[in-house]
Protein backbone atom coordinates (compact mmCIF):
# COMPACT_ATOMS: atom_id res chain seq x y z
CA UNK A 1 0.00 0.00 0.00
CA UNK A 2 1.82 2.95 -0.94
CA UNK A 3 1.20 6.53 0.78
CA UNK A 4 -1.67 8.09 -0.80
CA UNK A 5 -3.92 4.97 -0.95
CA UNK A 6 -2.85 4.66 2.72
CA UNK A 7 -3.60 8.34 2.97
CA UNK A 8 -7.11 7.90 1.50
CA UNK A 9 -8.10 4.91 3.02
CA UNK A 10 -7.38 5.65 6.47
CA UNK A 11 -9.06 9.73 5.86
CA UNK A 12 -12.23 9.62 7.71
CA UNK A 13 -13.96 12.61 8.02
CA UNK A 14 -14.17 14.94 11.31
CA UNK A 15 -17.03 14.47 13.32
CA UNK A 16 -19.13 17.00 12.75
CA UNK A 17 -19.01 19.95 15.82
CA UNK A 18 -22.20 21.35 16.85
CA UNK A 19 -22.89 25.30 16.22
CA UNK A 20 -22.22 28.02 18.73
CA UNK A 21 -26.34 28.54 18.21
CA UNK A 22 -27.25 25.39 18.63
CA UNK A 23 -24.95 24.73 21.74
CA UNK A 24 -26.57 27.92 23.25
CA UNK A 25 -30.38 26.95 22.48
CA UNK A 26 -29.23 23.40 24.49
CA UNK A 27 -27.90 25.78 27.65
CA UNK A 28 -30.81 27.54 27.59
CA UNK A 29 -33.48 24.97 27.51
CA UNK A 30 -31.52 23.10 30.03
CA UNK A 31 -31.51 26.25 32.35
CA UNK A 32 -35.58 27.17 31.28
CA UNK A 33 -36.83 23.63 32.24
CA UNK A 34 -34.59 23.65 35.60
CA UNK A 35 -35.72 27.36 36.65
CA UNK A 36 -38.46 27.49 38.32
CA UNK A 37 -41.56 29.54 37.47
CA UNK A 38 -42.35 32.64 39.78
CA UNK A 39 -45.88 32.13 41.39
CA UNK A 40 -48.80 34.96 40.96
CA UNK A 41 -48.87 36.79 43.85
CA UNK A 42 -52.64 36.72 46.02
CA UNK A 43 -54.44 39.65 46.32
CA UNK A 44 -53.74 39.54 49.79
CA UNK A 45 -50.26 39.43 49.03
CA UNK A 46 -50.66 42.17 46.86
CA UNK A 47 -52.42 44.41 49.56
CA UNK A 48 -49.93 43.89 52.72
CA UNK A 49 -47.02 46.44 51.60
CA UNK A 50 -49.87 48.76 51.10
CA UNK A 51 -51.59 48.13 54.67
CA UNK A 52 -48.14 48.43 56.00
CA UNK A 53 -47.30 51.87 54.76
CA UNK A 54 -50.86 52.89 55.88
CA UNK A 55 -49.46 51.36 59.28
CA UNK A 56 -46.48 53.69 59.07
CA UNK A 57 -48.11 56.64 58.08
CA UNK A 58 -51.35 56.68 60.53
CA UNK A 59 -50.12 58.99 63.24
CA UNK A 60 -48.65 61.53 60.78
CA UNK A 61 -51.25 61.24 58.07
CA UNK A 62 -54.89 59.59 59.48
CA UNK A 63 -56.46 60.72 56.28
CA UNK A 64 -53.87 59.21 54.07
CA UNK A 65 -53.42 55.72 56.26
CA UNK A 66 -57.19 55.39 55.82
CA UNK A 67 -57.39 55.78 51.96
CA UNK A 68 -54.04 53.32 51.94
CA UNK A 69 -56.39 50.87 54.20
CA UNK A 70 -59.31 51.26 51.84
CA UNK A 71 -57.45 50.93 48.62
CA UNK A 72 -56.07 47.77 50.18
CA UNK A 73 -59.57 46.41 51.01
CA UNK A 74 -61.05 47.31 48.05
CA UNK A 75 -57.90 45.44 45.58
CA UNK A 76 -58.67 42.67 47.84
CA UNK A 77 -62.39 42.73 47.03
CA UNK A 78 -61.98 42.42 43.57
CA UNK A 79 -62.62 39.22 41.73
CA UNK A 80 -59.55 38.34 39.05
Amino acid sequence: MNSTLAFTYLKRPAPALPSLGHVLHQALAKVARVAPQPRKLTRAEEAAPVREMAWRVRESDPGFSADLYAAAARHESLAD
